[in-house]
């Protein structure tokens, strides 16, 4: 039994009463966690893969890629096109990403490549500042003292009458876990075709991958996640976390239709076109404000990112993470929050909540604005009463906008600057 589908939308045709039932089974038995590649580490509001509404329409929710569940196969394709997603990718990876001959726009091999693509824009952003040199402890036996003196394991060396001592030096080296789970993340991509060969890469990193080549090998062991977790980075290769955490996804071939699972039955790959979304804003606001700070919600370095604090025992409640950041002189100016869902009806109850706690934590009084912003498209070309209206105001004074962003990246470069312009996002009103 086999479904053909776009995300976020109706199923068509619609199942009949057998394929619904099977449909059903596949909504309840599957364990989106085990399919779905991460990009960010923090959302944590899965939603089901397929499901049916109160009109009994059967709906693909916001994932995209390929699942078989008990004969079930799945697949389910971009709403906006191959084309259009790809072309979110172009501007974090800086390079021309185009399917040979047209067959991948009808093959489940398009996850592959939107999952390599993925991979080289995180890998882009997470060597800004160059390659994720650790410093780590190295262990030396010798009859002079090197670093920092290890006094149990040399007193032990001396009952054994040997000359040498132990001491302790920190270095910094390639030499790591995160460099190793980077390599079998390109292997794999590269075996699957994703990265046909190192040319493919931008020139940043066609210098990056051989050098860590030569460090781990060609085909270095997967380190343990846990490991990975326990890794310290420092402020310049922070960018590192996350990024090896999605290497480690993929170098353990994580849905590239290899292992199944063995509890389900259940094989493939599912990307979350909301993280997509979110991460193309994120590229099209920096090419936007180039003077200005755009950083990721998970990225800013506020010590507190709760809403609450007690008055009494210190402790915080409520932890925020919006999206994305705009600051101007280390003062937030733009809280943006990126939807991929329909505005046409108004904005959902629950993110109009999620963001004023936003402006309430990260907003200063009345000069930060916040951001809704939805896809263009995804709704009749008409516009809908809230963006119409814009800007909206909240009883504080501060300013909300609802924004339908274009798909182009310096489309919606120019568009984030006019409605600047337009509203003077900074200036106090």
């Amino acid at each position: 039994m086999q479904f053909i589908a776009k995300d976020c939308s109706p199923l068509e045709p619609q199942p009949d009463p057998k394929e619904a039932a099977s449909l059903r089974d596949l909504k309840n038995g599957l364990s989106i966690g085990k399919h779905l590649v991460s990009l960010s580490q923090r959302r944590d509001d899965q939603e089901p893969i397929v499901y049916c509404d109160v009109d009994g329409v059967w709906w693909a929710g916001r994932y995209i890629g390929n699942i078989t569940y008990k004969g079930i196969s799945l697949r389910i394709e971009p709403r906006f096109g191959i084309d259009t997603i790809l072309n979110w990718l172009s501007g974090p990876t800086a390079i021309q990403i185009v399917p040979s001959e047209g067959t991948l726009k009808q093959s489940p091999a398009f996850i592959t490549l939107l999952l390599s693509s993925i991979w080289i824009a995180k890998f882009i952003e997470a060597s800004r500042h160059g390659l994720p040199a650790l410093r780590i402890p190295s262990t030396i036996q010798s009859t002079s003292i090197q670093g920092v003196l290890d006094v149990r394991q040399s007193i032990k060396a001396i009952a054994t009458k040997s000359y040498n001592i132990t001491s302790v030096r920190i270095e910094k080296t390639l030499d790591h876990d995160v460099s190793r789970v980077i390599v079998a993340a390109y292997d794999v991509l590269r075996r699957w075709g994703g990265i046909p060969n190192i040319h493919y890469l931008p020139p940043r990193l066609r210098e990056f991958v051989p050098i860590l080549i030569a460090v781990t090998g060609q085909r270095p062991k997967i380190p343990l996640y846990s490991k990975l977790e326990k890794v310290r980075y420092t402020p310049i290769t922070a960018g590192f976390s996350p990024f090896a955490k999605l290497s480690y996804q993929i170098a353990k071939r994580r849905g590239l239709m290899s292992d199944p699972d063995p509890e389900s039955k259940s094989t493939g790959v599912l990307l979350d076109i909301a993280e997509i979304w979110e991460m193309y804003l994120l590229h099209v606001v920096r090419l936007a404000f180039p003077s200005f700070e755009v950083i990721h919600g998970t990225r800013d370095a506020t010590s507190n990112k709760h809403l609450l604090r007690s008055h009494t025992s210190g402790e915080h409640l409520g932890k925020l993470i919006p999206d994305l950041l705009i600051r101007r002189d280390g003062i937030t100016i733009g809280v943006i929050d990126a939807k991929y869902k329909s505005i046409e009806r108004g904005p959902k109850r629950e993110d109009l909540y999620q963001l004023t706690s936003y402006l309430s934590r990260y907003g200063n009084q009345n000069k930060t604005w916040g951001i809704l912003a939805y896809p263009k498209g995804f709704d009749p070309e008409s516009e809908s009463l809230v963006d119409s209206a814009n800007p909206w105001r909240l009883t504080n004074d501060q300013n909300l906008l609802f924004l339908r962003v274009p798909h182009h990246p310096k489309e919606a470069a120019e568009f984030f600057q006019k409605q600047f312009l337009h509203f003077q996002l900074s200036s106090t009103h």
